[in-house]
């Protein structure tokens, strides 16, 4: 489902408690936004293998790729500072 801003700028908030699996386990998002992406719960996904998450990822991306051009351009800009 493609985000709305209000939805991205959620999702670029600051969210503290997020533990390791939940900030590194997806190169491109992190596992718990993907309840906003998907509209799954989180249950659900904790279910899921971690290939199954990547299909789902691609998915977001085809739905939202101006968020996601977005995130590869702060990333570069946070390599070059």
């Amino acid at each position: 489902m493609e985000l709305t801003v209000g939805q991205v700028r959620g999702l670029l908030d600051v969210q503290p408690g997020g533990g390791l699996v939940d900030e590194l386990l997806l190169e491109e998002v992190r596992l718990v936004d993907l309840p906003v992406f998907t509209g799954l719960k989180a249950e659900e996904l904790e279910e899921m293998l971690p290939s199954e998450l990547e299909v789902l990822v691609e998915g977001c991306k085809e739905a939202n790729p101006s968020f996601f051009r977005m995130l590869a351009t702060v990333a570069s800009l946070r390599k070059a500072a």
